[in-house]
């Protein structure tokens, strides 16, 4: 059993994915083994993936039947893995040679440190640098309520759900929850865990580029890119992230003092956060009395 199981789930990832794939069978630490978790891409990711199987071992491929959307398809990476720890990859991202070595060993020498990842360098298209993402790094207080409260107050990109993980705790999370932005909550309650560190190293190079997720401007294409089962306003709303931060309060401190702490610093995160909780809200309320309404329409007619 490899020491680091690495899933890659990927849709349409053809531009990317040999980069990908070639910055991970160049990594020092070499006890790996990689599952390519492909959403029936329509581009050419079937063929570089079975390529890359073909030429080492450690590389496997699985091909969904349709789309699941990326909540599933990460989350089968995870339902997947076996080993001691495991890492999200994405297609279009790239790994400096070291990175596994440095984040194992850092895991490795502290039970403390729940997730290891390094400082990071965004990349363009062509896989230039054009510059450092620095919010994640500040996330490993010996005090894990702080951690919590850090983890959810930062207005971040959650990289970091990109680094390396204890399989173990991982599993005991949601993974990818069924809502957009479930990566943030996620990481909120792994803090509570353990601390999340962070090599001061630049061995992990972030790609910007105009296909990312991010870049979808319509709340119901990003839905379906994110879940192709979601269809409602419910799996797309900040509220969400707000109910499993509280719930994760609840569950993940092992005192009550510690989960009344947890649960305040939920309460300050709302407070900061109000103006788009109230627009979620009104949001729901508008989707509810159109459910009604449109009940009441069909049953009279």
């Amino acid at each position: 059993m490899a020491r680091v199981f690495v899933g890659i789930p990927v849709f349409n990832g053809a531009d990317y994915l040999a980069a990908a794939l070639d910055s991970l069978i160049t990594q020092t630490h070499t006890d790996w083994v990689a599952l390519i978790s492909d959403n029936a891409s329509t581009d050419g990711t079937q063929e570089i993936a079975q390529a890359f199987s073909e030429k080492d071992e450690r590389i496997k491929y699985h091909r969904h039947a349709k789309n699941l959307g990326a909540a599933p398809n990460f989350n089968y990476c995870v339902e997947s893995a076996s080993g001691r720890y495991f890492k999200w990859m994405a297609h279009d991202d790239m790994l400096r040679p070291s990175y596994l070595a440095h984040c194992v060993e850092r895991l490795e020498e502290d039970e403390g440190a729940v997730l290891c990842h390094t400082h990071v360098l965004r990349i363009d298209n062509d896989g230039e640098v054009t510059g450092s993402y620095s919010k994640e790094r500040d996330l490993n207080d010996p005090d894990p309520t702080t951690r919590f409260a850090r983890t959810m107050a930062l207005d971040h990109a959650c990289v970091s759900v990109f680094g390396v993980m204890r399989l173990d705790i991982l599993k005991q999370t949601p993974a990818i929850a069924p809502f957009v932005g479930s990566d943030r909550p996620l990481l909120a309650e792994l803090a509570l865990h353990g601390r999340l560190e962070s090599v001061p190293e630049d061995l992990f190079l972030w790609r910007n580029h105009q296909k990312r997720s991010v870049q979808l401007k319509n709340r119901q294409v990003r839905l379906s890119w994110f879940n192709a089962n979601a269809r409602s306003i419910f799996a797309s709303l900040m509220l969400r992230q707000l109910l499993a931060n509280q719930y994760t309060a609840l569950k993940v401190p092992k005192t009550y003092s510690g989960k009344a702490r947890a649960l305040l610093s939920t309460l300050k995160w709302a407070g900061k956060n109000r103006a788009r909780l109230v627009k979620d809200l009104r949001a729901v309320g508008g989707a509810l009395l159109r459910s009604l309404f449109g009940s009441m329409t069909r049953a009279k007619t």
